[in-house]
């Protein structure tokens, strides 16, 4: 076993840090070919995502000695501690620099602003080991916290980024996580991963130990299915729960409850459902936690998203013939994505490929009128659609959004349950 088969998922990531290995650990088999050796490698990803592990495995297997750089000093305090790290890595070569949340090391980052002194002081020692045997591997958060001059080919110009795990990564990850713990059988890997769908490493192991912490208190033998929705409640999503006289809680559950309907027909999985209050001015608002794909690739895709964010409107329209103010933030989604992906539908006409749909100094004011009213007229088209599909499925909609307005939470194997209760195509 190598050090990165310690890591879940990231394949094609583990390879590129082989190859990297290699480089270092042979470097005369590739100087032989008359190539430049690459000097560094940027991981950058929202936190928690892996980037710090995969670093100290890489570390690991190319058994350098690292000289690990993090921002704990005042900003002139730090620049020469930048510098000396060069210095001393090029004096104990070959070795590795570790710069950890490099996107940090400045205060105020602006992406243009390449004359921050932390930043400058590593362009100067990348430029210093270009003919020595040191490579540079950081991490980053924000990429656009970095000046762009830092990211150019010869300085850190490999570049990988971390996402979230994708579900079969996210069953692994559960299942190690699950092997240490006393877990009932109703908790599955595969479950979880559908309710966990999205967040990072470091969330799914910190709500799998939240559900043991919980069941530990309550004198249970095992962490149950329970646990992990009350874990879930109040790690993952925060939710604060609404007072039982909130008038709010009947519409906002049939707004979710519209969502998760529509999205269940597209052949979606709804990983949570949820009731709460958002932050201290005491609103209610509901949480659907959706497997969405990362990119809208097709019309297909857009049309079902479009209708899944009217759905939450057409839900609470149906049920109360009005809706809660939580649809105007879905509305505007929706019409932006008619707006900018409308050309993608050739069952409208081709003019649509060939019209701009954001007004720019080449629109007349009439163009933009006849324009807007095409993506109303659609929008308006679409909204109808959700509507009618969802009234078609009127007794699932009534059985989510009634057991959500109960339980005011509900995770992947509640809705699995109800879904079993009805058919529907």
């Amino acid at each position: 076993m190598n050090e990165f088969d310690k890591i879940f998922g990231y394949e094609s990531e583990k390879q590129e840090m082989l190859r990297l290995c290699d480089v270092l650990c042979n470097r005369k088999k590739y100087e032989s070919l008359g190539i430049t050796l690459p000097k560094a490698v940027l991981f950058y990803g929202e936190s928690g995502l892996g980037k710090t592990l995969m670093a100290k495995a890489f570390i690991e297997a190319t058994d350098r000695k690292v000289f690990q750089c993090k921002k704990n000093k005042s900003n002139g305090e730090f620049v020469d501690e930048i510098k000396s790290t060069f210095e001393n890595a090029i004096k104990d070569a070959p070795s590795i620099i570790f710069f950890d949340d490099m996107d940090k090391f400045a205060e105020d980052n602006l992406q243009q602003d390449c004359n921050k002194e932390e930043f400058v002081a590593i362009q100067t020692g990348l430029e210093d080991i270009v003919d020595k045997d040191v490579f540079v591997i950081a991490t980053a958060n924000d990429i656009n916290n970095l000046p762009e001059s830092l990211l150019r080919v010869g300085r850190f110009g490999k570049k990988l980024q971390f996402s979230a795990p994708s579900l079969d990564d996210s069953v692994k990850i559960i299942r190690h996580y699950l092997a240490s713990k006393k877990v009932s059988s109703d908790v599955k890997p595969e479950s979880l991963a559908h309710i966990l769908y999205g967040h990072s490493c470091a969330m799914l192991e910190n709500v799998i130990n939240e559900a043991g912490i919980y069941a530990a208190y309550n004198n249970a033998p095992e962490i149950t299915i329970d646990h992990i929705r009350e874990a879930v409640s109040t790690v993952m999503i925060e939710r604060i729960p609404l007072s039982e006289n909130d008038t709010t809680k009947p519409m906002i559950a049939y707004h979710e409850a519209g969502h998760a309907v529509m999205h269940l027909l597209a052949h979606h999985d709804v990983g949570c459902l949820a009731i709460g209050k958002c932050g201290n001015d005491g609103l209610g608002v509901g949480i659907c936690t959706l497997a969405k794909p990362e990119k809208l690739a097709s019309y297909e895709e857009m049309h079902n998203f479009i209708l899944m964010l009217l759905s939450g409107k057409a839900g609470s329209e149906l049920q109360f013939g009005t809706t809660d103010t939580g649809v105007e933030k879905d509305v505007k989604e929706a019409m932006s994505l008619i707006q900018d992906n409308l050309q993608l539908s050739l069952l409208h006409g081709f003019e649509y490929c060939y019209t701009t749909y954001r007004f720019d100094e080449s629109q007349s004011y009439r163009q933009l009128d006849k324009n807007q009213e095409k993506a109303v007229r659609l929008l308006e088209e679409y909204y109808h659609e959700a509507k009618s599909l969802l009234l078609k499925h009127k007794e699932l909609l009534d059985a989510i959004a009634n057991e959500l307005l109960e339980k005011e939470i509900l995770i992947y194997d509640d809705i699995i349950r109800i879904v079993e209760r009805y058919s529907f195509d």
